[in-house]
């Protein structure tokens, strides 16, 4: 009979240490011995820890899932496994059993329920609810100010007709911290708490902490709060203008940043990403490839450097970067367009959600002149990411190719609503817009309908 508590404790010491497998055989072990919600919910972390999100789920679906923890996780195998209303029904209900409101959500779920509201409005984008998942991603927001990637997929959302709902979502430090009756994550309720005399008195008392070093650990609580909260409202500004492709406009606010934040990978890629859409090549390469300097490990973006580099014609440093991911990604795509064909096609099993991996795929269609199977790529692109610009012109790349004129102006024009301060698009709208006017031309002087 084994202990429980010294067996879990070894269990998470392993997991903390990255020895996954360990963590596994022990957790089956537990569970073998104890078959309780505690170690139901410990091996079907391991499993998920282990990139076995399959497994997960079907121990979870076949135990019963009793406790909050053990509800959640199963809703998370069921999005990674494309169980999409499985998940839904999970944390909300149906339409057969009442669904629950927000405030029911988050009394069951309680410190995890930020983290449930993002994994719904993640739910809800995928199922294209997207109003939906612009509410559960501003209440992940407000419970977690900190939860970045709910604010990055909140900018994704927006709209011509949204754009106000997801402005500065992440709060002030004086907001953040002012008397709101609204639930807040633990770590906001115990900085809440400290502001409170009463509660100074109590832990003064437990912790052994004399009253003036307590003080300063409390002031020194607070300040490290409202300076993480305002470095995220920072960068929170800058991202929302580069979703919205006001490019110079983030770069600015980029630029603003403190130095020792500013010389990191993600922020430079950023800075990166907006000169690229400026079509601003040289300059997009030149930070670039400071952040290869910096940080060579970097993976995110270096779809745009290489492309970059292809603009400028760089072959010997395009080489060179292809090189190098190779040895760090073996499905980085070849330069022939066969090869890079079944590259792009490797890159999108082994991520279905990657959208510039479709669009990527399209273009080496177009340039085989297999203008169905690119019209079949860019379409799957929108799919994931209807906001992916560089798929609606290429399906109106095609159609201008195909000489049907007002099917591309259409989707340059989509484009261009997603991406208005693009050069390219302009110019390639005022084309196809000439092109239309040559076709009525002659289509009128010939006695033709068109």
């Amino acid at each position: 009979m084994l202990i429980q508590e010294p067996v879990q404790a070894a269990i998470w010491d392993a997991l903390n240490n990255y020895a996954v497998t360990d963590a596994t055989f022990l957790a089956e072990r537990l569970f073998s011995e104890v078959a309780n919600d505690e170690s139901l919910y410990l091996l079907a972390t391991c499993y998920y820890r282990a990139g076995k999100p399959v497994q997960s789920y079907l121990l979870l679906q076949s135990r019963g899932c009793h406790t909050a923890q053990c509800k959640y996780l199963l809703a998370k195998c069921c999005f990674d496994t494309d169980r999409l209303s499985e998940a839904e029904e999970l944390l909300v209900g149906n339409a057969v059993s009442k669904s629950k409101t927000f405030e029911e959500i988050e009394v069951e779920y309680g410190p995890v329920a930020c983290h449930v509201f993002s994994l719904l409005g993640n739910l809800y984008s995928k199922t294209e609810r997207f109003s939906h998942a612009s509410e559960c991603y501003q209440k992940s927001l407000k419970l977690n100010p900190l939860l970045w990637s709910s604010f990055a997929k909140l900018c994704s959302l927006v709209r011509e007709n949204n754009k106000s709902q997801s402005k500065s979502r992440f709060t002030s430090p004086k907001s953040g911290t002012r008397k709101s009756k609204s639930k807040l994550s633990k770590s906001q309720q115990e900085m809440n708490e400290i502001n409170k005399g009463e509660n100074i008195l109590d832990c003064k008392q437990s912790c052994g902490y004399d009253g003036p070093n307590y003080s300063q650990l409390a002031h020194m609580r607070q300040q490290s709060l409202a300076g993480i909260l305002k470095l995220l409202q920072s960068m929170g500004r800058a991202f929302q203008a580069l979703t919205q492709y006001e490019c110079k406009r983030a770069i600015e606010l980029l630029s603003e940043l403190p130095q020792h934040q500013y010389q990191t990978g993600w922020v430079l890629c950023q800075v990166a990403r907006a000169y690229f859409e400026l079509n601003n090549y040289i300059q997009a390469e030149k930070v670039f490839a400071e952040l290869r300097e910096l940080e060579p490990y970097h993976m995110e973006g270096m779809d745009l450097y290489s492309t970059a580099l292809w603009q400028l014609q760089r072959e010997v440093e395009l080489s060179a970067l292809a090189q190098e991911l190779t040895e760090m990604n073996k499905n980085a795509p070849e330069k022939e367009h066969d090869t890079a064909i079944k590259f792009f096609q490797r890159a999108i099993q082994v991520d279905p959600n990657f959208a510039y991996a479709y669009t990527l795929l399209g273009h080496e269609y177009v340039f085989t002149e297999e203008f169905e199977k690119g019209l079949s790529s860019f379409r799957n692109s929108i799919r994931v990411d209807s906001r992916h610009y560089n798929a609606w012109y290429g399906v109106g790349m095609i159609y201008y190719k195909q000489e049907k004129f007002q099917l591309a102006e259409l989707h340059f024009n989509k484009a261009l609503m997603i991406n208005p301060k693009s050069p390219a698009l302009l110019c390639h709208v005022g084309v196809v817009s000439v092109a239309l006017v040559s076709c009525t031309h002659y289509a009128k002087c010939c006695h033709f309908d068109f």
